[in-house]
């Protein structure tokens, strides 16, 4: 009886440790590098020469570089019966979008629209031109903090986070901040998921900048595989 109980025992732990090793395996795997299809990513301005990312992924963290040749800020005109954006403002939303960094492009024009008696200010292209040039992060789906000085002190927040059985990666950037006495916070969300068996990447942005709200879904294709 007590070699039965045994046996059992060893089997469940067997079974056990294979459904840790499967569900390890689920993870979708990004790593890799990729290209922007223009064609299948909706905007793409005229001036974009090609849009490469390079991911580095292990069951911690994810890491991306990314680089443009060419500018992803699209032509807009004006608004005569809007101010200009201030060197401030620019200078936080591209502090948001490169998690404090000076690295990061920026761009688009922004117009106002009414929802449900509230005002809504989309900042057409702005999620698409809004770049992670470098940028890594936690897997463990924990906030991570950190102040952040200059221009724009304030805090910044940084979280990734599997969703849909772990095929669906979140990473959300959150930045706090301070203007002129006033307290402000801004974000950039992207959604990856991979389709076509591992040959496309895409990723659904959207960005809430002092410019205003925005969203894109950037379609990329992989051109080979772990870096």
């Amino acid at each position: 009886m007590n070699k039965l109980f045994a046996r059992i025992t060893f089997c469940g732990f067997l079974l056990s440790a294979v459904s840790v090793l499967v569900a390890a395996q689920t993870h979708a795997d990004f790593s890799g590098s990729w290209v922007l299809d223009v064609k299948k990513t909706r905007d793409v301005p005229s001036d974009l020469k090609s849009y490469h990312l390079t991911v580095k992924q292990d069951e911690k963290q994810i890491s991306v570089e990314s680089k443009i040749e060419g500018s992803l800020t699209p032509a807009t005109v004006q608004d005569q019966n809007r101010p200009s954006q201030t060197a401030a403002q620019n200078a936080i939303n591209t502090a948001v979008a490169t998690g404090g960094s000076s690295t990061g492009a920026v761009g688009g024009g922004a117009t106002d629209a009414t929802s449900g008696g509230n005002k809504v200010v989309f900042a057409h292209g702005r999620a698409l031109a809004t770049v992670f040039r470098r940028f890594n992060c936690d897997l463990d789906g924990k906030v991570s903090v950190r102040e952040t000085v200059g221009l724009t002190p304030g805090k910044l927040k940084r979280r990734a986070s599997w969703k849909k059985g772990d095929k669906t990666l979140e990473i959300h950037l959150e930045r706090d901040f301070e203007v002129q006495g006033n307290q402000f916070t801004s974000y950039v969300k992207e959604i990856w998921e991979l389709a076509e068996g591992g040959k496309v990447l895409k990723i659904k942005r959207t960005v809430n900048l002092l410019a205003g709200w925005d969203e894109a879904t950037l379609v990329f294709n992989r051109e080979s595989a772990k870096p």
